[in-house]
């Protein structure tokens, strides 16, 4: 009969002699998202903290192919559960804990004790065994460690997943060969093979119902009163060992786990440790134990049998549709072994050394800081057990034959990444870096998203806009009105002979420089704008000049730092005195033909700062350690600024107080005029020394990080040191990357640097408050005045009062009691 048949196969195989018991590996099936959830990990969270971490997976069970341990993006940390990885995303696919250990070396790597690894975690599983924790959470049952190492660099990816096995000390003894579903479950729950799968499926459907994260790694399907359910280990567990026992004599318990193994006559990885489970929390050691191989299929989804289905098996899988795939197809290729559980009694219920709780929770954890290499304090499995498990790949011989050994595998994404997406990463990489040790600080996303306007696309320009590029800076804008000349690429580094050849009308400075730094890096967002900057003195179209300071006060006004970077003092005038009236900071640079001047603009430090470079909402009110040591007058402006800033620096007027430390223009005692009338050839290029303006362009950028890094970032008090004090380092600076000078003043004669500082000016030609005043009051006919008439700024600004109050005195200090004789 249907009932018998599989019952006399099964008693000829009980007859049989015992076999050792042999299992599919299991592989981890890593997605390449969980490549790059690593390698930004490492970057950007461990860096060179190399303990281990908390990680989840989900066991995929075989269906069409190989199932495994699926790692995904969502795998590493905590947040893992939520993440989708436990959570209704894939209810067939138990998920597992974990950890990542990701060594800093490969060389660190190498010389890891990998038994000790594997043994610790192997005793990990021991310990949620003999204390019951896996019957509440099978998932337990299938932890992995995932050695690895990460070269962001070349991203090359070593990785060497290990899946903890307890092997007992007599090994597993298989009863007889594995059989499809049908057969052994209505072999080892007495149910005629037509209708077992239907009701075992019913059985596993309503478990997964009552279960949040869907199917569990391991439960019992048994017999009770004519009908068949399917139980959790838990509740299997309450019943008792002698209750358990009982329902296997009569033909009433099997043993389910899901299995990755796609092999027909082979059980897969998971069932191992869930045999071990079976005999200690279930208490059937020594019984021959059906165990249920599930490889489900998802609704909707028709399986291919397995090779040895039986007939009315394959001809059932191959009617069934994938609309409505009947309740058999769903566990057709799944199968059954029968297994005598190892007898345990004699094994210590505990792991040797350290509790696996506190030690092994703490080199297994991310709260501790393990010592990889010395392994010695890490438990161990007690006597009568030992552990298996570190992945092995294929290796081929020189005959052609191919042996599975234990090794790493080693994973090359660089080939697979789109080109602007690796350039985008290998770009990052360097700034990365620096947070690991020399700079933790770095605040990279405040970097990449400053928006920065560089006024001049010539030989400063062309520096400047490849380090911010460096720093991660991403929005560039140049502003230029000039085209590629022949004497422009040897010094201009985004410029090459073919766009000074095009000609001036297709070879503007400012577009050919954008879609040069886009060659450069394609993830950034490069504009160039041609604009002639409206100058005092030079009034040769001042409906143009007009036009192009509304739109020059735009772009300043939609930008978070300013870099002038022109070549004359009165095209330097409007950007000025627009980023004084908006309070936006402005870096400006300078070459002569030694020297070389570098300085940032002073701020209203009553007036809020817009953009990344505003102070932080509740910036400290105390002076830095770096500060504290200062002049007066700077810890009284840092006060005076953290103060403004936390009450909201609100309402007030641009002529208010001016600002602590002066402008480009400030030393002057004559207003800009028009420089270019009457120049020779030597005077109308710019001449100076070609290592100047790298020099000067870095200084100018790395001037603008420290800015960036301060605590009261565009704010921050000018900071002097002497020419003996040496170079301070971060921490002595109170900041992360360094001090924040008000001026700095190179000679390439001297191979010198000074840093100065200087007073803002009441009188200033471009950023006293008289100016910026007639500015607000008038608007753009004060700039077109200004313009037409340079010597207006003089008027406006109270210079000429005082040139002239300053003659005055001198006069009458001196009058004719100094005149010479003209016999002397």
């Amino acid at each position: 009969s249907a009932l018998t048949a599989p019952q006399r196969t099964h008693c000829g195989s009980q007859q049989m002699e015992p076999s050792t018991m042999k299992f599919k590996p299991m592989r981890a099936a890593p997605q390449a998202s969980f490549f790059k959830a690593l390698g930004e990990a490492k970057l950007q969270q461990w860096k060179l903290d190399d303990r281990a971490r908390p990680a989840w997976a989900r066991i995929v069970p075989a269906i069409r192919a190989e199932g495994g341990l699926r790692l995904e993006a969502s795998s590493l940390g905590e947040h893992g559960r939520d993440a989708g990885v436990a959570a209704g995303t894939d209810r067939l696919s138990p998920t597992c804990p974990g950890h990542v250990l990701c060594f800093n070396t490969l060389e660190q790597m190498q010389k890891a004790d990998k038994a000790a690894v594997l043994g610790a975690a192997a005793a990990l599983v021991w310990a949620d065994i003999v204390s019951g924790r896996a019957l509440d959470s099978p998932g337990l049952l299938a932890r992995f460690v995932v050695a690895c190492h990460a070269d962001m660099k070349q991203h090359k990816f070593v990785l060497w997943p290990a899946f903890p096995a307890l092997v007992p000390e007599d090994g597993l003894a298989q009863e007889g060969e594995a059989l499809p579903a049908s057969a052994g479950l209505s072999a080892g729950l007495g149910v005629e093979p037509a209708v077992v799968l239907e009701e075992a499926s019913e059985a596993v459907a309503a478990l997964m119902a009552r279960s949040p994260a869907g199917l569990p790694l391991a439960f019992v399907l048994a017999r009770r009163d004519g009908k068949l359910a399917a139980q959790p280990l838990r509740e299997a567990a309450d019943r008792g060992a002698a209750s358990l026992r009982a329902d296997l004599a009569t033909r009433g318990l099997v043993l389910v786990v899901v299995d990755p193994s796609p092999l027909a006559r082979h059980a897969g990885w998971t069932a191992r440790n869930a045999l071990v489970m079976a005999s200690v929390c279930l208490g059937l050691g020594g019984e021959v134990l059906p165990v249920l191989c599930l490889r489900p299929s998802p609704r909707g989804a028709v399986v291919d049998p397995p090779d040895h289905a039986r007939p009315d098996e394959a001809s059932a899988a191959a009617a069934g549709e994938s609309s409505a795939p009947t309740a058999t197809t769903a566990l057709c290729g799944s199968i059954v072994v029968r297994v005598r559980c190892p007898g345990l009694e004699g094994v210590a219920a505990a792991a040797v050394g350290p509790p696996p709780g506190e030690a092994l929770a703490g080199w297994l954890a991310a709260d501790a800081a393990p010592d990889v290499e010395g392994t010695s304090s890490l438990p161990r499995l007690p006597r009568g057990l030992s552990a298996a498990g570190w992945e092995r790949q294929p290796v081929r011989a020189k005959d052609g034959s191919t042996t599975m050994l234990s090794r790493p595998r080693v994973v090359d994404l660089g080939r697979l990444l789109d080109p602007a997406k690796l350039a985008e990463s290998a770009g990052r990489l360097n700034l990365s870096l620096m947070r690991w040790r020399a700079l933790p600080g770095l605040d990279q996303p405040l970097l990449e998203g400053m928006k920065c306007l560089l006024l001049g696309a010539g030989t400063l320009g062309c520096h400047v806009s490849r380090c911010l590029l460096a720093w991660g800076v991403r929005s560039i804008t140049f502003v230029d009105n000039g085209s590629v000349a022949h004497s422009n690429p040897v010094r201009q580094p985004l410029f090459e002979f073919a766009d000074a050849a095009a000609g001036a009308k297709s070879s503007k400075k400012a577009i050919v420089a954008a879609l040069a730094l886009k060659r450069v890096s394609p993830v950034c967002q490069p504009r160039g704008v041609v604009l002639t900057i409206p100058m005092p003195g030079h009034a040769e179209d001042l409906d143009a000049s007009m036009a192009a300071a509304a739109e020059l006060r735009r772009l300043i006004e939609e930008s978070d730092v300013v870099f002038a970077l022109t070549d004359t003092r009165e095209s330097r005038w409007l950007p000025t005195l627009l980023c004084r009236a908006s309070n936006t900071p402005l870096i400006n640079a300078a070459l002569g033909f030694d020297s070389w001047l570098v300085m940032r603009h002073g701020l209203d430090a009553t007036r809020p700062v817009s953009g990344a470079l505003a102070p932080p909402a509740s910036p400290p009110l105390e002076p830095t350690e770096a500060t504290r040591d200062s002049p007066a007058a700077e810890r009284s402006v840092l006060a005076a600024t953290s103060s403004a800033a936390a009450a909201g620096a609100g309402a007030v007027s641009s002529t208010g107080p001016a600002p602590t430390v002066g402008c480009y223009f400030c030393s002057d005692v004559v207003g800009p005029l028009n420089t270019t009338r009457g120049r020779t050839m030597d005077q109308q290029c710019t001449v100076t020394r070609p290592g100047l303006a790298p020099i000067a362009a870095a200084h100018a950028v790395e001037l603008l990080v420290n800015m960036a890094h301060h605590p009261a970032r565009a704010l921050a008090p000018a900071a002097v040191r002497s020419a003996d004090a040496g170079a301070p380092a971060p921490a002595e600076a109170g900041v992360g990357t360094g001090p924040v000078p008000h001026q700095l003043r190179g000679f390439m004669a001297t191979f010198s640097t000074m840093q100065l500082e200087a007073a803002a000016s009441t009188v200033c030609t471009a950023c006293s408050a008289n100016v910026v005043g007639a500015l607000d009051a008038r608007g753009d006919a004060f700039i077109r005045a200004a313009i037409e008439d340079p010597d207006l700024l003089e008027r406006a600004s109270g210079l000429e009062a005082m040139k002239a109050e300053a003659d005055a005195l001198a006069e009458a200090a001196g009058g004719d009691d100094w005149a010479m004789d003209e016999d002397f």
